[in-house]
């Protein structure tokens, strides 16, 4: 599943933090939910696979795998 629509379908509140975690590098990133949506430096992440997720006191994980162009 991509994250842009793991996001839509968990209704995460748009300023609820979500952290990315990229499985194949050890890079991570915190954002909200908003910024996510509406900043286009983030639009090939959300096209990306979800490898897993969890919660962290309150903040949604997100472990993914970079879309390969």
């Amino acid at each position: 599943m991509r994250i842009k629509d793991f996001i839509k379908l968990c209704g995460e509140k748009e300023t609820a933090k979500v952290m990315f975690y990229e499985c194949d590098e050890r890079e991570s990133i915190t954002i909200t939910v908003c910024d996510l949506l509406e900043d286009n430096r983030y639009e090939e992440l959300l096209i990306s696979d979800i490898a897993s997720w969890d919660y962290d006191d309150g903040i949604l994980c997100i472990y993914y795998f970079r879309e390969e162009n």
